[in-house]
């Protein structure tokens, strides 16, 4: 029986391991392996087998941020956790928040666009009430986690706008360039903790996660970045059956990135 790789189990040994830096070491060095064949393998059990064009949870597409409708919600809607790229039906793909709605990338476009403070967003003032009431908010504990926290966001908007966008296995190469990085980076594949975007009936792209880099990209009117599929509406994938079948009768493959 597999061990789910994002699952608590896994997530609470991981920080253990974290806490004896020798056998974290020894870990991340095998731990990787293991994650992309349980990717692969439950997949392909899963979904992969049942359909003709390739289901690959490491296929990274380019995709245009202005191109992505919204942001996914419902995430119980998804029945394996994000190394798995899945195929499902039903009206997911309709449960979605508008970025205009959307509290965070408000957050962010105050701050980057028009040069305010985070203390001067409502953002701020929501998560610091909460944190300083006793809850944990965006992974943050105590006000100095906040703090930090906001510190790396400003960190990674200069990397990206100074730099450029640069793919999880590049960043790989240098940990300086991340200042967001978690250590589940060290334990995944790289190509997996890259941005993922869900596919829906019509091809509409949904942001399933990696919201601060895409908000950072979309507001620096990037035109083209890496992510990878999580999920596609079994409609969908049936469209691309049919232009994986038959691609020379097909001219949509050209105008859609998730199209073979």
């Amino acid at each position: 029986m597999f061990l789910k790789p994002n699952s608590s189990i896994s997530n609470e040994l991981r920080k253990r391991i974290d806490s004896y830096p020798v056998l974290q070491r020894s870990v991340t060095a095998v731990y990787p392996r293991y994650v992309a064949t349980y990717a692969k393998t439950i997949t392909w059990l899963r979904f992969g087998r049942r359909y003709r064009a390739p289901i690959d949870p490491f296929e990274l597409i380019w995709i245009d941020p202005d191109d992505v409708v919204g942001k996914q919600q419902q995430m119980d809607r998804f029945r394996y956790g994000d190394p798995v790229s899945e195929v499902l039906d039903g009206d997911w793909d309709r449960q979605f928040i508008s970025f205009d709605d959307w509290k965070t990338y408000n957050a962010f476009d105050r701050r980057f666009s028009d040069g305010y403070k985070w203390a001067e967003t409502a953002f701020y003032a929501q998560k610091m009430a909460a944190i300083e009431a006793g809850e944990a908010k965006w992974g943050c504990t105590s006000v100095d986690d906040f703090e930090q926290r906001l510190h790396s966001i400003d960190q990674l908007y200069e990397n990206i706008r100074s730099h450029g966008y640069k793919t999880q296995r590049q960043l790989q190469k240098n940990r300086d360039d991340d200042p967001i990085r978690r250590s589940i980076h060290d334990y995944w594949p790289p190509e997996l903790t890259e941005i993922t975007i869900n596919v829906g009936r019509d091809g509409q792209l949904l942001l399933h996660d990696g919201r601060h880099r895409f908000i950072i990209a979309s507001l620096l009117g990037l035109e083209s970045i890496p992510a990878r599929v999580k999920a596609r509406h079994d409609n969908w994938q049936q469209r691309r059956d049919t232009v994986f079948a038959e691609p020379s009768n097909s001219t949509d493959r050209y105008r859609h990135p998730d199209l073979p």
